[in-house]
């Protein structure tokens, strides 16, 4: 990034920056999102075992 800071105009490289934030931003709701279905998911599952099972007993 020193490399970068040093071609671009102090603009370019504010911009730059901002593109990095909000990448980053948009990538931790997606690591969220994930997680949240992930759970949803696994409460389905433990769900539709205890079903299984008591229908066993």
């Amino acid at each position: 990034m020193d490399r970068l800071a040093e071609k671009l105009s102090k603009d370019d490289y504010d911009l730059v920056e901002e593109l990095q934030d909000q990448a980053s931003i948009a990538q931790s709701e997606e690591n969220e999102c994930h997680f949240k279905v992930g759970v949803s998911v696994g409460l389905l599952v433990q769900q539709e075992v205890m079903k299984q099972v008591e229908s066993m007993l």
